[in-house]
């Protein structure tokens, strides 16, 4: 009995073997070494590769045996690769004779490194479909020139059929076991930080409240005794007067920053505003509010842990505005949406740049409590065409996680 297709016969007890061997395994680089066994005995060759295309159609993983290549080993774009033709659906199948002199491989940028160093001259491929889409191919390769034929391209037509729905299966599998693993890694790297970011505050908030019992004010009583107009030297006394009233304004910022009283006492958008002009003083910088501060209360409601954690992304986004980007004018605006808000903080600095603060710890830390929020940051170029624009985008309904 024979397995026929276009007219080519295949003995079917070989096509139920080639089945056969892939029964039960459930790693895509064993089957193929599975089935290069069984075809050795019909179709001679020195490495055998299943390409599979990618998710998005412009990349392919190579799963190979025989010879180990870098086409095994990593991602590839189907515009680079040989057999281009194939995965792009302009010809169903290709033949070689000699592919180390074929002129239909030598393009710029060809992903040929193989065939010459392996000196894979025979090579015979045919396209894997599934309901008509090609999700990949079926390669066979030899040292020696010359070696197939038509009947064989035949012969690797019924392989690639038989193993198509099997392969197919095989990589969504893949797939979908990567993204779990991904899933579960962003999962334990969100945990992380937000008990990073959790310990951060909790220490901020200790740090802010020992400076407020125990510093300022010991530095305050010092202060009244300076008060002491009968004391002598009033020279001195004053210069030291003045030093003092400065660390306090100093220490004063020290615990604002670590435990935002405004925050707690008039809200959000207040404290926002408060920050954006405070965070000028001293600096050639032009402030503006757009919106009414006390809007985000209302959006926001009672969810305090995201009132601070936003609070923490727009300060570290004024910071940068300030500190790193030079820039002369800041604007902080918000918008509703439905249930969506969107707050930017504009600046019409140097602009997005790896050598400024944005593009290191302080973008980390605004997208860490992004993510403990599960809202979404995104940093684009200011509509002015200068500067940078920081939007933060979520759900103003979210409850607390």
């Amino acid at each position: 009995m024979t397995y026929r297709q276009s007219d080519i016969a295949v003995p079917s007890d070989w096509v139920v073997r080639i089945a056969q061997s892939l029964a039960g395994l459930v790693d895509l680089r064993a089957a193929v070494a599975a089935m290069s066994d069984e075809l050795k005995r019909v179709l001679a060759h020195d490495h055998i590769d299943v390409a599979l295309l990618t998710e998005t159609g412009d990349e392919l993983i190579a799963y190979e045996t025989g010879l180990e290549t870098t086409w095994g080993q990593k991602f590839r774009k189907v515009a680079a690769s040989p057999i281009r033709d194939i995965l792009q659906n302009r010809v169903p199948s290709l033949v070689f004779v000699d592919a180390m002199k074929d002129p239909r491989i030598v393009f710029d940028g060809a992903d040929t490194e193989p065939i010459q160093k392996f000196g894979l001259r025979s090579r015979l491929h045919h396209k894997i479909e599934i309901s008509g889409d090609t999700i990949g191919a079926l390669s066979l390769s030899s040292r020696l020139p010359n070696v197939y034929s038509e009947d064989d391209l035949h012969t690797l037509r019924t392989v690639a059929n038989v193993i198509g729905p099997y392969f197919h299966a095989l990589r969504v599998s893949e797939i979908a076991k990567a993204k779990a693993v991904e899933a579960e890694r962003q999962l334990a790297l969100r945990k992380e930080a937000e008990h990073l970011i959790e310990v951060q505050e909790e220490e901020r908030s200790r740090i802010g409240m020992d400076l407020h019992d125990h510093c300022l004010a010991e530095l305050s009583r010092l202060l009244r005794m300076l008060d002491d107009d009968s004391l002598a030297d009033q020279e001195k006394i004053a210069e030291a007067k003045s030093k003092l009233s400065g660390t306090i304004q100093d220490i004063r910022g020290i615990v604002e920053d670590a435990r935002p009283a405004l925050l707690e006492m008039f809200g959000l958008g207040t404290a926002i505003e408060a920050y954006l002009v405070n965070s000028a003083r001293g600096n050639p910088v032009k402030t503006r509010m757009m919106a009414d501060p006390q809007d985000l209360d209302l959006w926001f409601g009672h969810s305090q842990r995201n009132k601070l954690l936003i609070f923490r992304i727009a300060q570290e986004a004024i910071n940068n505005a300030i500190r790193h980007a030079d820039a002369q004018e800041i604007s902080v605006s918000f918008l509703r949406d439905g249930d969506q808000v969107s707050i930017h903080v504009v600046d019409d600095g140097i602009g997005l740049n790896s050598d400024n603060g944005l593009a290191t710890s302080g973008l980390q830390n605004m997208k860490a409590r992004a993510e403990m929020m599960g809202a979404l940051l995104h940093l684009s170029k200011a509509p002015s065409g200068r500067g940078t624009k920081v939007t933060l985008s979520l759900n103003c309904l979210r409850e607390e996680a």
